[in-house]
């Protein structure tokens, strides 16, 4: 990820942080990630060669949080879109810096949103 969209993860993340998922599940909670679709937005715009876009490589994620009680397992679930944006660039030559990303993705944008929780199959 770009610098930005990695000191946003850093901050969400980080044992200061209050509602970082290190306090909010502790030993006793698990989380699972559920995805439900992905949404490549510029694809549906690639034959509209008229139509201007200010961005590339967009994409949206519809996914839900699941966090369990383990020793009970009781779930609560948070529903979420995200907005992602991102680039490629070439993949690193170095055996470090291709451990850290292999293929030379890199998100320049991300947000996420509530949603309202819906039935998914």
């Amino acid at each position: 990820s770009n610098n930005s969209v990695t000191k946003e993860y850093v901050n969400e993340h980080e044992a200061s942080n209050k509602s970082s998922p290190i306090h909010v599940l502790g030993n006793q909670m698990k989380r699972e990630v559920k995805i439900y679709s992905i949404n490549f937005l510029d694809s549906l715009l690639a034959n509209e060669e008229d139509l201007h876009k200010d961005h590339h490589a967009l994409a949206e994620v519809v996914f839900s949080l699941v966090d369990t009680d383990k020793m009970s397992g009781k779930s609560t679930s948070t529903h979420y879109n995200a907005m992602i944006s991102w680039n490629y660039t070439a993949p690193p030559t170095s055996p470090e810096a291709r451990w850290q990303n292999w293929d030379g993705f890199e998100v320049t944008r991300y947000s996420k949103q509530p949603r309202a929780a819906e039935a998914h199959a």
